[in-house]
C-alpha cells in the first residue's frame, strides 16, 4: 500500500482505522509519514450527494493538501456497505489525481463483483464530470502521472487484478440515460452534446484513476506474534446474534470460510483443512473449495505445509454434555486440600465466553423433541424436520418406505441428514436440526441412550445459562428442569439421582460463572439465599414425586429419619390429591399431548401440571399438623444438607476441572472448563494427535493433489491391509489418516470468540517440550491461533 499513499489523502472506515493503529502491514498509513493527511470514511456519511464545493484539508504541518492529491480508500467491512460512503468521498476528492480503494476479503459470491462494477463505474463517472469541470484533456493530466506509469507500479506491487480498472476502457458510445435516478450510479451525458464531447474526453482522461484492489492485511486483525481475529464488522452478526449463527446464516459463514482461504494464500500456505464439529465441517469444506490467488506473496518460493484445524466453539463449551464422560466423577474424587482449591494458579484462569446458544425458538423445539418421553416421539418430530427442510432447499431426499408415521429408525434419520449434508451452504443453514438429529439417531440406535440424551439437553441448558446469566441463569434453568422434568407428572419422575447429578452440575457452572465475572468465590454456595431456597424446594418436589425405595437406594446421603419425612410428606400429598375435586376433562388432552398428531409430547414450554404443583403446595405448607410440620423441616433440613455437599464439592472440583488430558477415547472427555484448544496443541505438538480430540478430526483436503495422496495413501494400505490380516488393519488406519502433526504449520482456528487469557494460555502451550525439541520437525513447527472475535474483558478471571 506504501506506493498508492505516499502524498495521499487516506481515508479509513472504522475498522481499517482499529487495525491501522496495531496492524504491522500497514505501514503505509500509520508511522512512515508517507500519508499527507488521514480522515474517517464514515464522516462522509452525512454529506450531500449533489455536487458541492471541494473538501479541503489540512496535514499535520498545517498546510493545505492539494486537490490533486492521489486518494487511498481503505474498507475492512463490507464495500457493499461502505459503497455510498465511498461514493461521497470520491466526490468530495474528485480532483484527485488517483482515486484507489483497498478491500478485503471479496466474500466468495457474485454480489462482490457486481458492487465493484457498479462503484466503479460511479466513481469514474464523478471523476471525468470533474475533469470537463476544470478542463482536463487526455494529454492535459495535472497529476503528471500518466497510465501506463500507473500500470507499471500496479504490476510491481502485484496486488492482484480483481476490481482493478487499469486496463483500457471499452470504446464504445455511452448510452443515452435521461431515465437516471439521478444518484450518480446511472446518470450519464449523451455525447452528441458539446457538453456531452467535453465529458467523453474527460472520461478518457480519467479512465483508470479509479481502481479496487485486494489488500491482505485487512482480512484480519494480527493480535501480537501468532495470533488473530476477523475483522469484527464482518463477524459482528455471527458473534452478536447467537440464534442466527446456531441456526445457519450461510452467507456469515461463506465470508468466514472465504476470509480463512484467503489468509492461507496470503500467507504462502498450502492448506489442508481439520475439522471438529458439524459447523466447523461445512465451513471448511467452504474454504477448501474456494478459488483463491495468492496476492503480495513471492510465487518463487515453495508455499508451506499446513494444516488449519476449525473448531466449534460450541463443541469446547458442551464437553460436559456426554453421559459416562467422568467430568461429575473428577469433581467428586477431588481430594479436600484447601490450599490446592485456594492456589493462585486458578485464579489465574480463564474460560471460554460465547453468546447464547439455546435462544433461538427452532432450537428450543427441537429440544423439546428430544426430551419428549420416548426417543421415538422425538425422532418423528426430528423426520419431520428433516424432509420439510430438504422440500425447502430442494435437496433430493430418501424416498420414505412406506413404513407407520410413528416408526422411525437411525437410517431414516441418517439418510436424510446425508442428503442435507451434500452442499455446505445447506448444512450451515441447518445445523442445529443436523446436530439435534444425528443425537437421535444415537438414541434410536441404543434405547439405553434415552437417559444420556435427557441429561445431555439438560446440561447444555446449563451451559447456555452460565455463559448468559451466570450463576442467576443457572438457578432459574435448573429449577425450571426440576419442576418440569423431574417433578409429578414429568418426563423423568423417578430418577433422584439424575436431578441430583444435574444439581451437582448446577452448582459447578454457577462457580465457574462467579470465577468468570469475577464475583467473590463463597465455598458456602454460589447461589444466593433466595435462589439456594428455590433449588431447595424444586430439588424436594422432585424427591417427593420418585418412589421412596429409589430415594432409598440411589440417594444414600439420606438417613434414616430423611426418609421417614420424605414418606410422610408423600403420603400427606396423595390424600390430598385424593381429596381434591377432580376437574372435568375435556377433548384437549392438555400439555402432556400423548394424541397421535407425529408432534410427539410436549413439556418444555408449558406450565407443570396440577400434581406438580400440589406436590410442592400442599406438602410444604400444609403445617396445622405438628407431624406433617416436623416431617417438612426434617426434609428440607436434609437437601440443605445435600445442598452444602453439592457446594463444597464444587468448589473444592475446581482444582479437579483445571487438569486438562484425562486419558480417553472421547470426544467430550475433558469436561466443561478444560479447553480442547490446550489439548490439541499439547497433542500436535508431540505428534500424538491421533488420540483424544484430534481422533475425531475430519479432514477436508483443500487440493485436488491431496485427495489423491489420501487416496494413494488409503489405496496402498488397503493392499497391505490383504496380506497381513489383522495387523493390516492396524497399518491401514495408520497410513490413511493424515495428521496436523505432518504439516509445517498449523493454525488452530475456533467459530466463536475467545478471550485474551485463552490466546496467552495457548500460545504459551506451543512452545516444544525440552525432549521434543531435540526433534527438527518438532522444533520447526509453527503454531497460529485465530477466533471469530476477541472476548470482552469482563468475561476474564
Amino acid at each position: 500500500m506504501a506506493p498508492f499513499a505516499r502524498d495521499a489523502v487516506v481515508a479509513l472506515d472504522a475498522e481499517a482505522a482499529a487495525q491501522a493503529r496495531a496492524h504491522a502491514g500497514w505501514g503505509g498509513t500509520s508511522g512512515t509519514g508517507r500519508a499527507r493527511a488521514t480522515r474517517a470514511l464514515e464522516a462522509y456519511a452525512t454529506m450531500d450527494d449533489a455536487m458541492g464545493d471541494e473538501e479541503e484539508v489540512w496535514d499535520v504541518r498545517g498546510e493545505r493538501v492539494p486537490a490533486e492529491a492521489p486518494l487511498v480508500i481503505c474498507v475492512a467491512g463490507r464495500l457493499g456497505e461502505a459503497a455510498a460512503n465511498v461514493r461521497r468521498c470520491v466526490r468530495a476528492r474528485r480532483r484527485a489525481t488517483r482515486a484507489t480503494v483497498f478491500v478485503g476479503c471479496d466474500e466468495g459470491d457474485e454480489a462482490h463483483g457486481a458492487c465493484v462494477e457498479a462503484l466503479t463505474e460511479a466513481c469514474e463517472r464523478i471523476l471525468s464530470d470533474a475533469a470537463a469541470e476544470f478542463g482536463e484533456t487526455p494529454t492535459g493530466n495535472r497529476s503528471g502521472v500518466g497510465r501506463n506509469e500507473e500500470g507499471d507500479e500496479d504490476d510491481e506491487e502485484d496486488w492482484g487484478s480483481w476490481g482493478d480498472e487499469d486496463e483500457a476502457r471499452d470504446e464504445a458510445p455511452v448510452e443515452d440515460s435521461r431515465e437516471g435516478t439521478g444518484d450518480g450510479w446511472n446518470d450519464a451525458p449523451t455525447p452528441t452534446s458539446k457538453q456531452g464531447r467535453n465529458r467523453t474526453a474527460a472520461a478518457d482522461a480519467v479512465a483508470g484513476r479509479f481502481s479496487v484492489k485486494f489488500f491482505p492485511p485487512m482480512m484480519y486483525r494480527a493480535l501480537g506474534d501468532g495470533a488473530f481475529t476477523l475483522p469484527r464488522t464482518r463477524t459482528m452478526g455471527l458473534v452478536n446474534d447467537a440464534a442466527a449463527a446456531l441456526t445457519g446464516e450461510s452467507k456469515e459463514n461463506r465470508v468466514i470460510g472465504h476470509h480463512l482461504a484467503e489468509i492461507a494464500a496470503h500467507w504462502a500456505l498450502a492448506p489442508d483443512y481439520f475439522a471438529l464439529g458439524p459447523n466447523a465441517e461445512a465451513v471448511s469444506r467452504v474454504a477448501a473449495q474456494a478459488k483463491t490467488d495468492p496476492v503480495g506473496v513471492d510465487t518463487t518460493v515453495k508455499p508451506r505445509t499446513a494444516a488449519i484445524i476449525v473448531v466449534d466453539r460450541e463443541v469446547d463449551l458442551m464437553t460436559p454434555s456426554v453421559s459416562r464422560d467422568g467430568w461429575l466423577e473428577r469433581v467428586l474424587e477431588t481430594t479436600d486440600d484447601e490450599d490446592a482449591a485456594s492456589s493462585s494458579t486458578y485464579v489465574d484462569r480463564v474460560t471460554a465466553t460465547l453468546s447464547p446458544l439455546l435462544s433461538d425458538e427452532n432450537v428450543l423445539t427441537l429440544d423439546e423433541a428430544l426430551c419428549a418421553k420416548t426417543a421415538r416421539d422425538g425422532a418423528v418430530h426430528v423426520r419431520k424436520l428433516l424432509r420439510e427442510a430438504a422440500r425447502v432447499e430442494s435437496v433430493a431426499a430418501p424416498a420414505a418406505d412406506g413404513k407407520s408415521a410413528r416408526v422411525v429408525g437411525a437410517d431414516d434419520i441418517l439418510s436424510l441428514v446425508r442428503a442435507l449434508e451434500v452442499d455446505p451452504s445447506v448444512a450451515l443453514r441447518h445445523r442445529a436440526l443436523i446436530q439435534r438429529a444425528k443425537l437421535t439417531a444415537r438414541s434410536l440406535t441404543d434405547e439405553n441412550d434415552m437417559k444420556a440424551n435427557r441429561q445431555i439437553i439438560a446440561l447444555q441448558r446449563l451451559t447456555a445459562a452460565a455463559l448468559e446469566r451466570q450463576a442467576t441463569g443457572v438457578c432459574a434453568t435448573v429449577v425450571e428442569i426440576l419442576k418440569v422434568m423431574y417433578s409429578a407428572g414429568g418426563t423423568a419422575v423417578g430418577h433422584p439421582s439424575e436431578a441430583l447429578a444435574l444439581v451437582l452440575a448446577a452448582y459447578v457452572l454457577a462457580t465457574e460463572a462467579n470465577v468468570q465475572a469475577q464475583a467473590p468465590t463463597n465455598a458456602a454456595s454460589p447461589f444466593t439465599a433466595q435462589d439456594e431456597a428455590s433449588v431447595r424446594d424444586a430439588l424436594l418436589g422432585a424427591l417427593l414425586a420418585s418412589d421412596l425405595a429409589d430415594v432409598k437406594k440411589q440417594v444414600p446421603s439420606f438417613n434414616a429419619s430423611a426418609l421417614e419425612a420424605l414418606e410422610a410428606l408423600q403420603n400427606a400429598t396423595a390424600a390430598a390429591a385424593a381429596d381434591a375435586t377432580p376437574t372435568p376433562s375435556k377433548d384437549d388432552d392438555g400439555w402432556d399431548d400423548d394424541d397421535d398428531d407425529d408432534w410427539g409430547d410436549d413439556e418444555w414450554g408449558n406450565s407443570p401440571t396440577a400434581p406438580s404443583k400440589s406436590t410442592t403446595t400442599n406438602a410444604m405448607t400444609a403445617i396445622d399438623d405438628p407431624e406433617l410440620a416436623a416431617a417438612a423441616l426434617e426434609a428440607r433440613d436434609a437437601v440443605e444438607r445435600a445442598l452444602h455437599n453439592f457446594a463444597l464439592a464444587a468448589h473444592r472440583g475446581r482444582a479437579s476441572l483445571k487438569h486438562n488430558i484425562p486419558e480417553s477415547n472421547s470426544l467430550y472427555a475433558n469436561g466443561l472448563p478444560n479447553s480442547i484448544l490446550l489439548d490439541i496443541i499439547s497433542r500436535v505438538k508431540t505428534s500424538a494427535d491421533d488420540g483424544g480430540a484430534c481422533a475425531d478430526f475430519v479432514h477436508v483436503a483443500a487440493s485436488l493433489g491431496g485427495l489423491l495422496k489420501h487416496a494413494a495413501a488409503t489405496a496402498t494400505a488397503s493392499i497391505v491391509t490383504g496380506a497381513m490380516g489383522r495387523l493390516g488393519n492396524l497399518i491401514n488406519k495408520v497410513t490413511a489418516a493424515p495428521k496436523p502433526s505432518d504439516r509445517d504449520v498449523v493454525v488452530v482456528f475456533l467459530l466463536g470468540a475467545l478471550s485474551s487469557g485463552e490466546f496467552a494460555a495457548a500460545l504459551t502451550a506451543r512452545a516444544p517440550d525440552p525432549a521434543a525439541a531435540l526433534f527438527a520437525r518438532h522444533r520447526d513447527r509453527e503454531f497460529i491461533f485465530g477466533a471469530l472475535d476477541l472476548a470482552s474483558a469482563r468475561a476474564i478471571a
